[in-house]
């Protein structure tokens, strides 16, 4: 306890130290959900979900040794042409210790170059990339901490940057109680080389801790993700508390199949039209899961005018032998 405690103590001080407000950031594509089952709880997942090797890119502090030669690929047809998705590997080194690795790619397709009088000159693209690794560490039978790095690259028509980042995570696994506790700080870091001039931009801090609970007599698990807490620094978080909250539910969650919906509460807020669709910031999803490999796929309302669809693969390469 008093381990989890100093690493806590340190999160927050760092915290504090990097806070920002929102719409001030560069590098806004490492906030997106990363693959089905994030996606299908609300986007942000820190404490359960079965994300296995993905979950490098959200708490990898809940990457134990059980996640041993875990391969994932994900994929997300986004709003109009653009289109993410990401690769994942994982594997544990001895009964204390696991690495992951992985990569984070944007493409927000091609865009036409025209002069102040509409005159076409030819066309560009606008792409950004992220590569991953962590570090995952056992500490006390029920607590892990972790450190990822990332190196960041974004290329957009012939204006270039890079930056260098870090995540903290911790996660407490109450395993008779079926409760999860995982916090983390994620994209502590740098613009190394701004886009123009020597302007540099913040990355998106984003510090969450949420908690999962699996009922003990049925098969459901809920989730509840508190988001971007470093707001707490400004007046307006006491009178918007419901905008950090993300909502989860998983029925059959440790069966061959599942199901998983949730309730982003700041997308609902932000994307809800009067009149329009109600179920902005909603997300349903379902994963099947077999002894080599599992499949996950995700639909995420982000308003009347688009919903996108995620799919993942994985592949549990210390079953093939």
């Amino acid at each position: 306890m008093k381990v989890f405690l100093i690493i806590s103590f340190l999160i927050i001080g760092t915290a504090k130290i990097f806070a920002q407000t929102g719409g001030e950031s560069v590098y806004t594509f490492l906030q997106l959900p990363v693959c089905g089952n994030s996606a299908a709880m609300g986007g942000a997942v820190v404490s359960g979900g079965n994300l296995g090797a993905n979950h490098l890119f959200g708490n990898a502090a809940m990457i134990d040794t059980l996640h041993d030669r875990y391969a994932s690929l994900n994929y997300a047809d986004y709003i109009a042409d653009i289109n993410f998705g990401t690769a994942a590997y994982c594997a544990k080194i001895d009964s204390l210790w696991s690495v992951a690795g992985g990569v984070q790619f944007m493409s927000y397709g091609s865009f036409d170059y025209a002069d102040e009088a509409g005159v076409l000159g030819g066309t560009f693209t606008a792409k950004d990339h992220a590569i991953y690794v962590a570090g995952i560490r056992q500490i006390t039978k029920r607590l892990r901490a972790s450190v990822t790095l990332k190196t960041i690259f974004s290329h957009l028509e012939t204006y270039k940057s890079w930056g260098m980042a870090f995540d903290l995570g911790l996660a407490y696994n109450i395993e008779e109680q079926g409760i999860v506790i995982g916090a983390t700080v994620r994209n502590l870091g740098w613009q190394c080389r701004p886009y123009t001039g020597g302007h540099r931009e913040p990355l998106p801090l984003d510090i969450q801790l949420g908690a999962s609970k699996m009922l003990l007599h049925a098969p459901l698990r809920f989730s509840l993700t508190c988001t971007n807490l470093q707001s707490r620094l400004d007046s307006s978080f006491m009178t918007n508390v419901a905008d950090h909250l993300v909502f989860g539910v998983e029925l059959f969650p440790k069966s061959v199949v599942s199901a998983k919906a949730g309730f982003n509460v700041l997308r609902h807020n932000d994307l809800s039209v009067s009149g329009a669709t109600p179920f902005a910031g909603f997300s349903i999803g379902a994963d099947v899961r077999l002894r080599r490999f599992a499949v996950q796929y995700s639909r995420v309302c982000y308003g009347a005018a688009a919903s996108i669809n995620m799919f993942t693969a994985e592949l549990f390469l210390r079953e093939f032998r």
